[in-house]
């Protein structure tokens, strides 16, 4: 599928090659893009759709955050993808809830075979 390739890496903005606008090369790299993007976006957020997104206010960005719900929630985002088969590994690499911040790296295996995954 083609879209607008986000440069995870440098914050998810649109990539360009030179004055062009650069579009995802694979799947892969398209459902990457797609995935990277809801765990970016709040519920609430969307104003054409208010109910999607996570509920980053109701149950991460709380005082005592349930880390094994949190783990499930996320992993339920993943899954959620119907060109998702199995959820290979899930781990986080940081959660200060002092600062509100969160991320971890995942890996998931593609109906087509591909590996997919990424870092958030």
């Amino acid at each position: 599928m083609k879209d607008f390739y986000i440069d995870i890496a440098n914050g998810g903005d649109i990539e360009k090659v030179g004055f062009d606008i650069a579009f995802t090369e694979s799947d892969s790299e398209w459902l990457q893009n797609k995935i990277w993007i809801k765990f970016k976006t709040f519920i609430g957020e969307l104003w054409l759709n208010t109910g999607k997104g996570i509920q980053y206010f109701e149950y991460v960005l709380v005082k005592n955050p349930d880390l094994q719900f949190i783990e499930t929630l996320f992993k339920d985002v993943i899954l959620e993808e119907d060109m998702i088969e199995e959820l290979l590994k899930f781990e986080f690499l940081e959660f200060d809830s002092l600062n509100h911040s969160i991320s971890f790296r995942w890996e998931a295996k593609m109906v087509t075979g591909e590996l997919v995954g990424g870092e958030v």
